[in-house]
């Protein structure tokens, strides 16, 4: 026969007991983990806690487009805006002084050191003088299906194809195209439609490898020199499938990125080593993408807002205790 156990004698839970334990295990826990420094959490937001900005924003031009797609800036601080298929021009004080309309399904834009205007759309190459008028044009290299990017040097013309996972070289009439490789066993990795290139003063090709969460630097002939940047969670990384998404690169070499994501641009030395915060998160609207970038020649940072449909511009801070 199965002996019963009177309630009244078993033994009473020890509830002080319990939860001592559990303070015990969760202390443990605690002095066990990997602690992070307030500078490496990212906040939901995309903010980093402790990252001050070293720029601040000091002017903006309102666009009337509704789809701003492409900006850039020449060295007498000329500002070229694209978008709605067609290009409007800004002198240095933001007024404006010309357009360029029915440019068709153009997709990016750049000026050469001479101001002449370079429009890129799915034919080909149509280029501008300074004024607005047609000058030349000529038709896609290779196989090339998705153009997405343009940058123009000294002496090259750089297209950047999302299709084909590729970018071509080829001299300002179009002529003599050769693709611009990779050493063996690396490859471009682009999974969204953003794939960017950019020039220096020196004329080296800084193309981005965005699903790699790189940016390659090449000489003007296509030889690659360095590549750097790195998939992290801290602000000196790269987060996401595909950053940085737009790049530019200011005449003392500071090369600077804008992201998607968690929406920030920042500032990195030209071998890579992070600078600082331009914008971040918080200067921007939820689900802000295509961050198009340019900079003049005093180092000013000019982002193009397609959300808030604003060409905005940052200036760095002055250094404590410096006067302006």
């Amino acid at each position: 026969m199965e002996k019963q156990i009177d309630s009244k004698s078993r033994i009473p839970f020890q509830w002080p007991i319990f939860v001592a334990i559990l303070l015990i295990v969760a202390g443990l826990y605690l002095s066990l983990s990997p602690k992070q420094s307030p500078r490496s959490e990212l906040k939901e937001d995309g903010r980093i806690e402790k990252q001050p900005a070293l720029y601040e924003e000091i002017m903006s031009l309102a666009l009337p487009l509704e789809q701003p797609k492409g900006l850039t800036v020449d060295a007498t601080g000329r500002i070229l805006v694209l978008g709605d298929q067609r290009v409007l021009g800004y002198r240095p004080d933001h007024r404006w002084v010309q357009e360029i309309a029915s440019v068709g399904s153009t997709e990016a834009i750049a000026m050469d050191e001479a101001g002449a205007i370079y429009l890129l759309s799915p034919e080909g190459i149509a280029v501008f003088d300074r004024n607005g008028n047609k000058q030349r044009e000529w038709g896609l290299p290779g196989n090339m299906t998705t153009p997405i990017s343009l940058a123009v040097g000294e002496g090259h013309v750089y297209i950047a194809d999302m299709g084909n996972r590729a970018v071509w070289r080829s001299d300002k009439q179009g002529r003599e195209p050769v693709q611009v490789r990779l050493p063996r066993g690396d490859h471009f990795v682009v999974p969204s439609p953003f794939f960017d290139l950019a020039v220096s003063n020196e004329g080296d090709l800084w193309v981005v490898n965005p699903g790699k969460r790189k940016i390659y630097r090449f000489t003007p002939d296509g030889d690659l020199k360095t590549a750097w940047g790195e998939t992290s969670m801290t602000i000196e990384g790269f987060t996401g499938c595909c950053n940085p998404t737009h790049i530019a690169v200011a005449d003392d070499g500071t090369v600077f990125t804008s992201e998607k994501g968690f929406v920030r641009v920042k500032a990195y030395d030209s071998r890579g080593v992070f600078q600082g915060v331009v914008a971040d998160s918080s200067c921007f609207l939820p689900g802000t993408t295509g961050l198009d970038l340019a900079v003049d020649r005093q180092g000013n940072v000019y982002i193009l807002d397609p959300k808030k449909k604003l060409v905005r511009v940052f200036a760095k801070k002055p250094l404590a205790g410096v006067e302006p």
